[in-house]
Formats: C-alpha cells, sequence, structure tokens
C-alpha cells in the first residue's frame, strides 16, 4: 500500500506543477479504504460508506460517499453508467467499504 501511495503522489507532482514557494500553501487528502465487506441488499447501505459493484464476469466500479446526497440507488445506476456495468442487478455482488480520510 505505501509503493501504491508513493506511486500515485509521484505522478499527482507530474501532473500539477508547483515551485517550492508553494509548499507551505498547499494541502492534502488521503483517503484509506478498508477492506470491502459484503453486503446483502442496497437498501442496508449506510451514506456514509463507499458502495463496491462486482459483476459475475469481473468488472467493477466503487462510489465513494459524496457531499451531494444521493441515494444508494443512484450512487449504483451512477456506477453502473460510468463503469459500462449493465443494468442486470441479479448479476452484481455488492460490498461497503469504511473510508479514512487524512488531511492536512
Amino acid at each position: 500500500m505505501v509503493d501504491e501511495i508513493q506511486y500515485q503522489t509521484i505522478n499527482l507532482a507530474k501532473t500539477f506543477y508547483f515551485k517550492k514557494r508553494d509548499l507551505p500553501f498547499l494541502s492534502y487528502e488521503l483517503k484509506i479504504i478498508n477492506t470491502p465487506h459484503f453486503l446483502s441488499d442496497l437498501s442496508f447501505l449506510l451514506p456514509e460508506k463507499g458502495l463496491l459493484v462486482r459483476t459475475d464476469s469481473g468488472r467493477s466500479g466503487i462510489s465513494v460517499p459524496e457531499t451531494k446526497k444521493k441515494t444508494p440507488q443512484e450512487r449504483l445506476q451512477e456506477i453502473c453508467k460510468r463503469e459500462c456495468l449493465g443494468n442486470d442487478a441479479s448479476r452484481f455482488r455488492l460490498y461497503q467499504f469504511d473510508i479514512q480520510t487524512i488531511h492536512e
């Protein structure tokens, strides 16, 4: 996991250039995703939890909680549309996960 954080940080630094004088004004936010747990029904998804959808063909997509209030069904529809997962809910396995946010 540390390797992934370093890799992503380096790639981000290559994308968003800043100068040494900018350092005191920079802030960061790191989201740590905990192990997903099986969700027997979408109605049990808590608003503050993340949603992971996996299909029987191995495709997947996630939705992290946002400040905009969305229903679990809206979040699922958004994932399916964004990741081209289709609409056959019988092929989905749902998981929810906690997200720990660290920021400065």
